[in-house]
């Protein structure tokens, strides 16, 4: 790989509001749960969810203060992180409401790897492009519509630029509860052929604006609420065939930022 071997073309100036660029870390939810990866998190979103643990990536007043990066400064960022992890992961906010063509490219030629994550809302053409379409759509718990809104803004997404077909899309649900449970069933009923991962909802996010001083997680609640999702799925014929997982992340740095 070699991430000395990066470099951005600086063929346009475009600018992009960053929260964070970190690593290495490990994925902490999804196909690659505790895979080593570098993350990107841009600050802009067209959801506000209630239990948003990226506040700071997501909330006008806050995504305002943040640094505007040309390509070529995130990649000097991405450069200067140690050299173990050949997985980039975009994340915000929701970074499908950006146009990466140019980085996506750029970090590809340097022998890395790209994922997105995005709850599967905004479609743009790049994405066709990435190693890996991590879709997260919000259940009800999110506060930002009802089910049928949310099924209809994932149907839109997957029929535009024949997303259905990507062969590395797969979707990851947070779980809060019944409601939560029930939209995933319904997500996995349209999109058998599409792998599905579940994991607990993080029940303690950080608060708005106070990312710096993390909240307590109890890794026994969160082994728990595993349990009972487990024991959930076991008894749901219907859900035979997804994978359920805790938020590996949480369970070792709790809400610690930029882990």
């Amino acid at each position: 790989m070699g991430n000395a071997e990066v470099n951005g073309k600086g063929t346009a100036m475009k600018k992009y509001r960053v929260a964070e660029v970190f690593g290495p870390t490990i994925q902490g939810e999804g196909r690659h749960v505790g895979v080593p990866c570098h993350f990107i998190r841009f600050g802009g979103c067209d959801y506000a969810c209630l239990w948003c643990d990226s506040f700071h990536a997501v909330l006008p007043e806050y995504v305002r203060m943040l640094p505007r990066l040309t390509v070529d400064e995130i990649i000097e960022q991405v450069v200067a992180l140690a050299d173990t992890a050949e997985w980039i992961v975009y994340s915000g906010g929701n970074p499908a409401l950006l146009d990466l063509t140019e980085l996506t490219a750029d970090l590809h030629e340097g022998g890395y790897r790209v994922m997105i994550e995005t709850q599967g809302t905004v479609y743009k053409p790049w994405l066709q492009d990435v190693d890996e379409v991590c879709v997260s759509p919000k259940g009800p718990s999110a506060g930002i519509g009802t089910h049928e809104q949310s099924l209809q803004r994932l149907t839109d997404f997957m029929a535009c630029g024949g997303m259905l077909d990507h062969k590395s899309l797969y979707f990851k649900i947070p779980v809060f509860g019944e409601e939560d449970y029930a939209f995933a069933v319904a997500v996995h009923d349209r999109y058998p052929e599409i792998e599905m991962y579940l994991s607990v909802g993080n029940s303690l996010p950080p608060r708005a604006g106070s990312e710096d001083t993390p909240r307590p997680v109890l890794r026994a609640t969160v082994l728990r609420d595993t349990e009972k999702l487990v024991n959930r799925v076991l008894s749901d014929a219907a859900m035979s065939d997804v994978r359920v997982f805790p938020q590996q992340h949480v369970l070792i740095w709790g809400n610690a930022r930029a882990k």
